[in-house]
């Protein structure tokens, strides 16, 4: 009877505490996690800031509180039926099979596209694991060898260890430094800006060879407009300056003095009519001049009766 009012009296007190805590604001629960904390590490929470505290009794002081708990769970667990503990074996396992993926997910994110709480997380994984490894070879450096071939032998030891081993490899693989992170987020960066602006060049943009040497035979753009042929040096093209030094007409070597902005210009396809007086202007040519003022002119009304009667 006397357990059965403690045990009342103790549930009247966490309800009541409970309660305390939902009625508190959002600055008041701050304090009081804060003073809780505290007191759970043995300190008094009224102690002034600055003054001298013990970190190697804290530091003790937390061990004991972690074998203290430890030591609770373990009594909770011998106490329970063989079904409560296999449902409570059954949802530990789940929770960890879940929370493992959910790591390997992170630490696999490319580092383009990890955002800053994420990368401090993986960090944090990563330190934790490279710290279960380290304990882990040193249970086993410490092994006699026997322990070591019992060990070894024993599945439900080794797999959680060698998690944590294979779990340092890929800290010791995957681990850079923040400078690094960020250096390979902006080269990636860069790269998918370049495809971008390549792919964002729509094919009008284009001028083929075929095209220029029309230009420069009739003096004429795809329009219809005049225009002049220069080199990047900004010297004059002509068809007799072509021949006598007998290079070829590439894109490189040619563009138009329209195109101040590095445009480039699609070839627009030309009526037959005008490729043959083209053919017939630049065979009739020769060797030694262009085509005359009178020749462009005639080609040019011939384009345009020719675009006219297309329409």
């Amino acid at each position: 009877l006397q357990k059965y009012r403690e045990q009342r009296s103790k549930m009247r007190r966490a309800e009541a505490a409970r309660s305390r805590y939902q009625r508190m604001s959002e600055a008041e629960r701050k304090i009081y996690n804060q003073r809780r904390r505290l007191r759970a590490l043995g300190l008094d929470p009224d102690t002034p800031k600055g003054q001298f505290m013990d970190n190697e009794a804290i530091r003790e002081h937390i061990k004991m509180a972690n074998a203290k708990k430890a030591e609770a769970a373990r009594l909770r667990y011998h106490r329970m039926s063989a079904e409560e503990k296999r449902e409570y074996n059954q949802r530990r396992t789940e929770s960890f099979r879940k929370r493992r993926v959910e790591e390997e997910i992170l630490l696999s994110t490319p580092a383009g596209r990890i955002s800053a709480e994420a990368l401090q997380k993986a960090q944090q994984i990563m330190i934790r694991n490279a710290r279960k490894a380290e304990a882990a070879r040193a249970r086993y450096q410490k092994m006699s060898p026997e322990q070591r071939k019992v060990y070894t032998l024993s599945p439900s030891l080794s797999i959680n260890d060698n998690m944590c081993l294979s779990s340092y490899i890929l800290v010791l693989q995957v681990s850079q430094s923040t400078d690094d992170i960020f250096e390979q987020m902006e080269r990636d960066v860069i790269k998918r800006t370049k495809q971008v602006i390549v792919s964002s060049l729509s094919p009008s943009q284009l001028i083929d060879e075929k095209a220029l040497h029309e230009m420069l035979i009739t003096g004429l753009d795809a329009n219809g407009q005049p225009v002049e042929l220069r080199t990047v040096d900004g010297t004059l093209i002509t068809i007799g300056s072509t021949m006598f030094t007998g290079s070829p007409l590439t894109t490189e070597s040619l563009q138009p003095e329209s195109s101040q902005t590095n445009m480039r210009f699609q070839p627009q396809p030309q009526p037959e009519s005008l490729r043959r007086a083209s053919s017939a202007g630049l065979s009739g040519s020769g060797s030694t001049s262009g085509l005359t003022v009178a020749e462009r002119n005639e080609i040019s009304k011939a384009k345009r009766a020719e675009r006219a009667r297309i329409r």
